[in-house]
């Protein structure tokens, strides 16, 4: 994002933004959790998928192989 740079609109739904907080990132509330979600599920690495699928204990030690 450009530095000093504000949207009116989001740039995911294209509706008009209300606060300067939305008007800065360029998203609404909703459309910027949406956004954090699907950037999170991007970055899954082997490690949380082999977590998932039960083949290695979590980061935080609970859980058993």
């Amino acid at each position: 994002m450009i530095i000093g740079k504000r949207y009116q609109k989001c740039r995911r739904c294209n509706r008009k933004l209300k606060t300067e907080e939305a008007q800065k990132r360029g998203y609404g509330p909703h459309c910027f959790q949406l956004q954090r979600q699907e950037a999170r599920k991007r970055n899954k690495d082997l490690m949380d998928i082999a977590e998932e699928m039960g083949l290695m204990k979590p980061e935080n030690g609970k859980g058993e192989i």
